[in-house]
């Protein structure tokens, strides 16, 4: 299991469904977000990867929706790499409203890294060295 990251951030009024509940596609943007922050932290120190050598897809998600959020929430968004594919990264992440410390949602995604043609590459092992 990799070092855990996690963002907090508030949910804000364009996120919402006419319930009150954040949209469940919003979710997707919520696990997207704090993982391509702790891509670019984890990476930004790989001295052997030059910038333009980052590539990653998402491959595939999957989201286990267990409460809603509502407008106004205080949400924290937490993850860690869980294991590495020859070319692939799998992050496990959970969003976790801290005043009652509900889970509200769970996903697992997995990222390939790809060449410059956007075919699947193999994980260089400074990228598996950063998510360690």
């Amino acid at each position: 299991m990799g070092r855990r990251f996690s963002i907090t951030l508030k949910v804000r009024f364009y996120e919402l469904d006419p319930f009150n509940h954040v949209n469940n596609g919003v979710y997707l943007f919520y696990f997207d977000h704090a993982r391509d922050e702790y891509v670019d932290q984890a990476l930004s120190g790989c001295e052997k990867l030059p910038a333009s050598e980052i590539r990653y897809v998402v491959a595939r998600t999957e989201v286990d929706f267990l409460a809603p959020a509502i407008g106004g929430d205080i949400l924290e968004i937490m993850g860690y790499v869980s294991s590495f594919g020859r070319s692939s990264l799998t992050f496990e992440q959970e969003i976790v409203r801290p005043q009652d410390k509900c889970i509200l949602a769970r996903a697992r995604t997995v990222l390939v890294w790809t060449d410059a043609e956007g075919r699947s590459s193999p994980l260089p092992d400074a990228v598996r060295r950063a998510f360690a």
